[in-house]
């Protein structure tokens, strides 16, 4: 995670790797979001309340912690591929270039 894709020697393949951890990471976040909204309250035993109490506010505190990295994933994901847009659109500039300045010093058109 600290190189950088155009570090590498194929960014594009780099950032692959990089949104297919995202994916996962995003995927994570939502089995955990999930598994706090249940709410399993209703077999506790009044014997266990202190304990279910103790229980339901750790999953209110891991509710809320989590619910923002669900949206960092999804924001991230969205950049790296606003960015693969912008690394394909450059790479087809410079083949056009390429094309263009061969053409030229071969005088044609």
């Amino acid at each position: 995670a600290s190189k950088r894709a155009a570090d590498e020697e194929n960014p594009l393949k780099a950032m692959d790797a990089v949104a297919g951890a995202l994916a996962a990471a995003e995927s994570s976040v939502a089995k955990a979001l999930e598994a706090t909204a249940k709410d399993n309250s209703a077999g506790v035993k009044t014997a266990q309340q202190a304990r279910w109490a103790d229980v339901k506010r750790t999953m209110l505190r891991l509710k809320v912690k989590l619910s923002p990295l669900e949206t960092r994933c999804r924001k991230a994901a969205a950049g790296l591929q606003a960015a693969r847009g912008r690394i394909a659109g450059d790479a087809r500039g410079a083949v056009v270039e390429a094309l263009r300045s061969g053409a030229r010093s071969a005088g044609v058109g």
